[in-house]
């Protein structure tokens, strides 16, 4: 969940009753970007109409405490993980090749296990695992946003944390039970049990838009988003000190933390009776007519229904050529996050760290990081305005083009580094580019016409969308390019961060292309 957010919340009105149909006329839709998933069932708010409020402060605690540990207990597993892994594929290429490299216990030195073929073998198995991962969130995250929907908020993400743990302990038990890395791919299959984390992430997000009072809306994200940064910082950098002495320790605490977080979620309250609006984040503009899951009973309809959500998507956003260019942006910048995940290998590859060091660079990127979000991001697009008087949507577009080229160099730097200090000073610039994402996504609300399109939460959808199948492309990609790159040698062992610097290139091209409107946005209107 680390990384997934959303800057956009809806109003909470102490007043409005939720689903009242006894009104005459149709009813009054607001912003759509405030909206859940998918489309509601008026009939399942009535059972809870009468319920007392929760108290949105405790479920906002609640929430943000589970962002937390998750994103502890994930990150802690990581380079452990990977580590494990590597000594699995080491003792077969060994015990095949040379059992004499095999210790009387059993172990393997790392450096001994830094061979090309072992290092492909890992690559692989994390990258195809990631790829699975992001599928099956792309595929599921529809559906059960409509049970969300239907059902409530809580069940989804109960469903959806129960998966995200039993992911984790089976790639926890093929490594104690030493199985071939293959089995690490059927960690996949748990997700389909409430959709993973891209699921859980926005069950999540929703449950605080249910309940969150507007004018808290900007100081609860810096705490959601100082929680991912918490979780970046510490899981790493204990998984560092804890697997110098054993890689299995910080597996099993982070399978713990996990546990604990889907034990919070007994704790939150259902949310779904006190969302303020009714529509679809995917459906189509709002009209008086039924909803094609409301007004047919055919379950043939009902299946198609999300596959109907996403060509109507896909077609709004392509009939104007600025919003598509942002939105292929994403795709491209989906490209970065296996790169990521692959400085665990590459870092201990080309200069001969471990693994333990090399996972000290997620809390460096981290510490980064929150210098970005926390003092760029809310500053520079403020300055450029006010000293030099340009419209919001042309400071977000200047702000994206630069970042742009800094994701480019950044990633470029990483790949021809000759030594750790250059590729070190390129994960830097890298990080420093990362808050594009914000200025791409604010600039498609301007383009779409702000908050107050009906459309918003379907682009935000779009988007996300992208992303995941961005991961999903990389996945085998990336872990060949490592390959590639291995087998010849010196320079090019850097392949992969020069593959995605292609795709960055051009993320960049089509950046250069979006023209917007010299008109402010709503949100540098709240940011003047």
């Amino acid at each position: 969940m680390a990384g997934q957010q959303n800057d956009h919340v809806p109003p909470y009105e102490e007043d409005e009753t939720i689903g009242d149909t006894s009104t005459s006329g149709p009813p009054a839709y607001p912003n759509e970007e405030s909206t859940p998933l998918l489309p509601h069932d008026g009939k399942a708010l009535s059972s809870h109409r009468k319920q007392s409020k929760p108290k949105w402060r405790l479920v906002v605690f609640t929430i943000i405490l589970i962002v937390t540990l998750t994103d502890i207990g994930n990150l802690m597993s990581d380079a452990p993980l990977v580590r494990l892994y590597e000594e699995i594929a080491c003792a077969g290429y060994w015990g095949f090749k040379d059992p004499s490299h095999i210790l009387p216990d059993g172990s393997i030195p790392e450096e001994d296990c830094k061979v090309n073929r072992v290092q492909e073998v890992v690559a692989l198995v994390v990258g195809w695992s990631g790829a699975w991962d992001s599928m099956i969130g792309i595929l599921l995250a529809v559906p059960f946003g409509m049970l969300a929907d239907k059902w409530g908020r809580k069940p989804v993400l109960f469903l959806s944390l129960f998966g995200v743990l039993l992911s984790c302990i089976w790639k926890a038990i093929v490594c104690y039970m030493r199985w071939r890395l293959e089995a690490v791919w059927a960690s996949s299959l748990f997700l389909l049990i409430g959709g993973g984390p891209v699921v859980a992430s926005a069950m999540l997000l929703t449950m605080m838009a249910d309940v969150m009072p507007a004018e808290k809306r900007t100081v609860i994200f810096l705490f959601v988003h100082a929680a991912v940064v918490a979780g970046e910082i510490l899981g790493p950098t204990v998984a560092s000190l804890l697997m110098r002495s054993d890689p299995y320790l910080p597996v099993l605490i982070g399978v713990a933390i996990q546990a604990s977080a889907f034990f919070c979620a007994i704790f939150l309250s259902e949310t779904l009776q006190y969302r303020p609006t009714v529509p679809s984040m995917l459906r189509p503009e709002p009209t008086d007519e039924e909803s094609p899951c409301t007004s047919t009973a055919k379950a043939s309809s009902r299946l198609l229904m999300p596959f109907v959500h996403v060509k109507d998507s896909l077609a709004f956003v392509f009939k104007d050529k600025n919003l598509a260019l942002a939105l292929l942006t994403f795709l491209c910048e989906g490209l970065s996050g296996n790169a990521m995940n692959l400085l665990l290998q590459y870092f201990p590859k080309r200069y001969g760290w471990h693994i333990a060091d090399a996972a000290l660079l997620g809390t460096l990127r981290s510490v980064v990081n929150l210098i970005v979000y926390m003092v760029l991001l809310p500053t520079l697009p403020f300055l450029l305005m006010k000293r030099f008087g340009i419209s919001s949507s042309k400071a977000d577009l200047l702000l994206s083009q630069i970042s742009g080229i800094l994701l480019t160099i950044g990633m470029f730097t990483m790949g021809i580094s000759p030594n750790v200090i250059l590729a070190i000073i390129g994960l830097v610039i890298y990080v420093f580019g990362t808050g594009y994402v914000a200025f791409i996504r604010s600039i498609a609300t301007s383009l779409l016409g702000g908050s107050e399109s009906h459309n918003l939460a379907r682009l935000y959808t779009m988007m996300q969308s992208m992303q995941g199948l961005g991961a999903v492309i990389t996945g085998p990609l990336i872990p060949m390019a490592f390959k590639w790159g291995m087998d010849l040698g010196g320079f090019w062992i850097g392949m992969p961060f020069l593959f995605t610097t292609v795709g960055y290139s051009a993320m960049v091209v089509m950046i250069f292309f979006i023209e917007v409107p010299d008109t402010g946005s709503e949100v540098a209107e709240q940011q003047a």
